[in-house]
C-alpha cells in the first residue's frame, strides 16, 4: 500500500509538471479573462444555491476560483474557472482550451463542439438578473430548441436539465444530478434496488469458487469466544463518533488547500479508540487484540497475497454491475467533491489516505468491531447462517456510508461480503486490509491518470 501511494504521488508530481508548461505571454490574458469570468461564475453558483435550497451548493469550487490569484500557472486557472462555473473539476484540457477560445472576442476554437457548448452557456448566462430571479432551471427551459438539444448531447449535468421542447421539467436536487433518476424527479426505483441485491449475491458465489479452487477448502480459523461481545458494538459506536468529531475538527481549519489533506488523516487517529474503549470497559486483555483481528494469520506475506488475488475478481464484480444495474440513485461523498476540487496536494493526499488511512480505520471499524460483534451474537444460529447474517449486516453497514448509483453500490455491497468472508476464513485483518488497500490504490492510480 505504502509502494502503490508513492508511486501515484509521483505520477501526480509529474503530471502537474507537465500540465504547467506554458507558451509565454498566456498566463497573463488568463489572468485578465479570468477577472471578466469572476463575476459569471459567481452568478452561476447563485442560481444553483436558488435552484437546489441549498446555500452551501459549490461552495468549495467557487472558494478555489476566488483564491488562486497569484502563483498559478494558467492550466491550473482555466482548471479553477471550469470547475466554479460548471461543477466539472476534472474536464479535460481540450475543454477549458476551447472555453478560453470561446471566450475570446473573435476567437476561433480548435474544437467547434465544445466552443458552441461554451457559447450557449454565455448566452445563457449573460443577464445574471434573470438568472437570480427565475432560477437556472427557467433559463435552462426557455433555451431554444437547438440549443437544448445541443447542450443534452454534449454536455453533462447541465445537458440533463434541458429537457425536450414542450416536455414537462420537474427539476430535481441539485446536488444529486449524477442520476437521471433524481433529475427527472422520479423516485428511487425499489426494484433496481432489489436487483442490485440479487446481482450482488450472484456475483459474490462467482467470486468465491476461484478463490476457494485457490486456497483449498473452506476452513474458518478458530477464534475464540468473547467474554462479553457487546463491547465489540460499544467500541464500534465509539470509533464512528471519534472519527466524525476529528473531521469536524479537521475541517475547522482556514479555508485552504490544506484542509483537505488534514481531513484525510485526522480521522484515521479514531482507531486507537477501539482498544482504548475495550480496556476502560475491563475487557480482559488477551482478548482486545484477537477480538479485532489484529494479528498476522498465517503470515503477513500469504496474507497479503490472499488480499491481491482476490482484487482482480472484485474488479469483475465491478465491471459487470456497471454494465447490468442501472446509474442511480447517487450521491457523492463529500470528502471526496473536497479533495476533488483542491490541488494536486490534495489529490496526493486523498490518495494516501485510500490505500493506508481508509483500509486501517474501515476494516477495524466494519470486520473487526460489527462483523465480528454480529457474528458473536448470532454464534448459536449455526455456522452457516451466522456467518451469512454477519456477511450482509456488516456488508450493508459497509455500503450505507459510500456514495455511487446502484450499480455501484452493489460493487461496493460486493466487496464488504467479500472481505468479511476473507476475515472469518483468515481470523486475521491483513488480508481484507491488503485487498482494500490495493482497491483504492488502482482507484486513486486511475483517476489521476485518466480523471474520475
Amino acid at each position: 500500500g505504502l509502494v502503490l501511494a508513492l508511486l501515484v504521488v509521483l505520477l501526480d508530481t509529474g503530471l502537474c509538471l507537465l500540465r504547467g508548461v506554458e507558451e509565454p505571454g498566456e498566463e497573463a490574458a488568463a489572468m485578465d479573462e479570468a477577472v471578466l469570468l469572476h463575476s459569471m461564475a459567481a452568478e452561476a453558483f447563485d442560481a444553483l444555491r436558488e435552484v437546489s435550497g441549498n446555500p452551501k451548493a459549490g461552495p468549495g469550487a467557487l472558494h478555489r476560483f476566488r483564491g488562486w490569484r497569484d502563483g498559478t500557472s494558467v492550466r491550473e486557472f482555466r482548471f479553477a474557472i471550469l470547475a466554479a462555473l460548471l461543477d466539472r473539476p476534472r474536464a479535460g484540457t481540450e475543454v477549458l482550451d476551447a472555453w478560453v477560445a470561446s471566450a475570446r472576442a473573435g476567437a476561433t476554437s480548435p474544437r467547434e463542439g465544445d466552443a458552441e457548448v461554451f457559447n450557449i452557456l454565455r448566452r445563457t448566462f449573460a443577464d445574471p438578473a434573470g438568472v437570480t430571479r427565475n432560477g437556472l432551471a427557467e433559463v435552462v427551459r426557455d433555451l431554444p430548441p437547438a440549443d437544448a438539444g445541443f447542450l443534452r448531447e454534449n454536455l453533462g449535468w447541465f445537458g440533463r436539465l434541458a429537457v425536450e421542447p414542450g416536455a414537462p421539467f420537474a427539476p430535481g436536487s441539485m446536488d444529486r444530478v449524477g442520476s437521471p433518476l433524481f433529475v427527472d424527479g422520479r423516485s428511487p426505483s425499489w426494484a433496481g434496488l432489489l436487483a442490485m441485491g440479487l446481482v450482488s449475491l450472484g456475483f459474490l458465489t462467482i467470486l468465491a469458487l476461484p478463490v476457494l479452487v485457490l486456497y483449498g477448502t473452506f476452513r474458518p480459523a478458530p477464534s475464540p469466544p468473547l467474554t462479553r461481545p457487546t463491547l465489540l458494538l460499544e467500541a464500534a459506536a465509539v470509533v464512528i463518533l471519534g472519527m466524525h468529531g476529528l473531521l469536524i475538527l479537521s475541517f475547522r481549519l482556514p479555508e485552504s488547500g490544506a484542509a483537505a489533506p488534514v481531513a484525510t488523516v485526522i480521522p484515521a487517529l479514531a482507531i486507537l479508540l477501539a482498544p482504548a474503549w475495550l480496556r476502560f470497559r475491563g475487557a480482559p486483555r488477551q482478548e482486545i487484540l484477537p477480538s479485532l483481528g489484529w494479528n498476522r494469520g498465517g503470515g503477513w506475506a500469504k496474507e497479503a497475497v490472499l488480499g491481491a488475488c482476490a482484487y482482480p475478481l472484485c474488479l469483475l464484480i465491478q465491471f459487470l454491475t456497471s454494465f447490468l444495474l442501472p446509474d442511480g440513485p447517487w450521491h457523492a461523498d463529500p470528502l471526496d467533491t473536497a479533495l476533488a476540487m483542491g490541488p494536486s496536494s490534495a489529490i496526493a493526499a486523498e490518495s494516501l489516505a485510500g490505500v493506508v488511512t481508509a483500509p486501517l480505520l474501515e476494516e477495524v471499524l466494519f470486520r473487526g468491531l460489527l462483523y465480528r460483534w454480529s457474528r458473536e451474537a448470532t454464534r448459536h444460529w449455526g455456522g452457516p447462517r451466522s456467518v451469512g447474517f454477519a456477511v450482509l449486516l456488516s456488508g450493508v453497514l459497509f455500503t450505507i456510508g459510500h456514495g455511487g448509483g446502484v450499480a455501484a453500490l452493489a460493487g461496493i455491497l460486493a466487496y464488504g461480503a467479500v472481505a468479511a468472508l476473507l476475515y472469518e476464513w483468515r481470523g486475521s485483518l491483513v488480508a481484507p486490509i491488503a485487498l482494500h488497500a490495493v482497491m483504492n490504490g488502482a482507484a486513486s492510480l486511475f483517476q489521476v491518470l485518466h480523471g474520475p
